[in-house]
């Protein structure tokens, strides 16, 4: 288990040099996929779930027909072995789990499930599903790291700025016009007997006003944030002051904690590398609006604290409560049961409100150690090749995420991800 755990990491070392196929279809196919890579919300297929554009596309380098003709039959040749001990791995830890699962006293009591129903025998529809979501972010991230050149910038600022003024024009549509703009939004999610809207739309009252909370096309104002920090690190890098402040601002404009934790780590990395006659002016400027607002209404800006931050941290909001809750649930089950201690429930079983009870109920402590390892190895890369930026934007986007936000299927991680880990120039990828 352990041989196969680590040889991710060794693939990707040894992955050789080669340059993507230079056609002019796969060109505009990959960089369209970047566009779209954002876009949660959406579905093209609006009966099949999963099925957005960024989905789709990298799903179609994955197949037999097309794969070959976008990338060249040495290139699709090279995605695929190099996925393979990923999926070894992952299928391996997922037929543990099966007896595993059988083994288990309590079943699958106590957890939330992602989908109840099953497909094959002991095999939920779910555990299929989640599984090609991962493969699709394995997909990107394996493709990144291997060819990504500043080439590719455009289409991913491209992407970017389509989130950002999607969720502008929605945003003011709906503050200040009271309409929903939102038409891209067709995705929904079956709970029980019921749909959830896959794009939840969530309001706050400032200072009496009521407010739509950022969220663009993706799922809910804390899935945006982890969004947005993704093309945050990648805008600071290449030096995109105008998106950096478009998306500080849409960011603050979420009213998400996760939101806000991320900018705090980001502006405390920045300040650590000036001097402080450089921070300075920024500091009083940020002092003095302080003052002013806590100054104009001091009650609306402390509910706003309390709502946001100390009552969920607290677990005196219903939300707070509801995410120690779910982790407190889901870290039991995983606890109490000698098998799936060790390998899981199977990925894509259940779905907690955090990534690190998630990761432990469906992947056990050696899939859990797998993915430190991956996340290690991304990090240690980037150290090395003193990409300080990305290196806090991943470590900061997966901290987030393992308290937070459980969202492996989103795509800007792993694109970031990708261009943290990949080698200097002219060295062999």
């Amino acid at each position: 288990m352990t041989a196969v755990a680590a040889s991710p990491a060794a693939v990707i070392a040894a992955a050789p040099s080669s340059a993507l196929h230079e056609r002019g279809c796969a060109a505009l196919w990959l960089k369209t996929t970047l566009v779209w890579l954002p876009v949660t919300s959406f579905l093209a297929i609006p009966q099949v779930q999963g099925t957005t554009p960024a989905n789709l596309l990298i799903l179609m380098l994955l197949l037999p027909l097309t794969g070959p003709l976008l990338l060249g039959l040495r290139g699709y040749a090279d995605l695929i072995a190099r996925l393979m001990p990923f999926l070894l791995g992952l299928g391996i830890l997922f037929l543990a789990s099966r007896f595993a699962l059988l083994s288990a006293s309590d079943g699958l009591a106590g957890l939330s499930l992602i989908n109840p129903r099953f497909a094959l025998p002991l095999t939920m529809t779910a555990n299929v599903t989640q599984s090609i979501y991962l493969v699709v972010g394995l997909t990107l991230f394996l493709l990144v790291r291997r060819h990504y050149d500043r080439s590719w910038d455009g289409a991913i600022f491209s992407g970017a700025w389509f989130l950002l003024a999607y969720g502008f024009v929605d945003w003011f549509a709906q503050t200040f016009l009271g309409f929903n703009a939102d038409f891209m939004a067709n995705r929904t999610f079956d709970v029980g007997r019921f749909e959830m809207p896959g794009s939840l739309r969530q309001n706050i009252l400032f200072a009496g006003f009521p407010m739509l909370r950022f969220k663009s096309f993706t799922g809910e104002p804390s899935m945006f944030a982890l969004t947005a920090l993704c093309y945050l690190a990648l805008a600071v890098v290449r030096g995109r002051t105008w998106l950096t402040a478009a998306l500080v601002l849409a960011l603050l404009l979420s009213f998400s904690a996760t939101a806000y934790a991320g900018l705090l780590v980001f502006a405390l990395v920045f300040s650590g590398r000036l001097r402080f006659g450089q921070v300075a002016p920024a500091l009083g400027l940020l002092a003095a609006v302080a003052s002013i607002a806590v100054w104009w209404d001091w009650e609306t800006i402390w509910r706003t604290v309390d709502h946001l931050f100390i009552a969920k941290l607290t677990a005196e909001s219903h939300s707070g409560a509801a995410r120690m809750g779910s982790f407190v649930r889901h870290l039991q089950a995983w606890w109490h049961a000698p098998f799936p201690l060790l390998v899981g429930y199977g990925f894509g079983t259940a779905r907690s409100t955090d990534l690190l009870s998630s990761l432990l109920v469906n992947l056990g402590l050696i899939g859990t150690v797998c993915v430190f390892l991956l996340l290690g190895q991304v990090l240690r890369v980037a150290q090395r090749e003193r990409r300080t930026i990305e290196m806090v934007g991943m470590a900061t986007v997966f901290g987030l995420m393992l308290v937070a936000v459980p969202e492996f299927a989103y795509l800007p991680p792993w694109l970031l991800a990708g261009i943290a880990m990949r080698p200097p120039e002219g060295e062999a990828r």
